[in-house]
């Protein structure tokens, strides 16, 4: 995770942080944030790929039972579809 936000720092697509933790938004239905289809469709990767990525990454939250993607999150990844 930590070279994740050292990339995300490099690039300046760092997310809101307050003592180094990521600020999610309250509601599930915040722009920022995507449903994993959604997702996908964006990153043009599979739902699949995109539930890894939240495990791997940290990209993903719960919202009640429904998982939603940071947006600003899942930008740096875009193209790490072979990984």
């Amino acid at each position: 995770m930590a070279d994740l936000y050292a990339y995300l720092a490099e690039a300046g697509r760092l997310p809101p942080r307050v003592d180094g933790i990521y600020l999610w938004p309250d509601l599930p239905s915040h722009p920022d944030l995507a449903s994993p289809a959604d997702a996908a469709r964006e990153a043009g990767v599979t739902p699949q790929t995109i539930r890894r990525w939240a495990k791997q990454h940290g990209i993903g939250r719960m919202y009640g039972k429904r998982l939603r993607i940071s947006r600003v999150m899942l930008t740096p990844l875009i193209g790490l579809a072979g990984n």
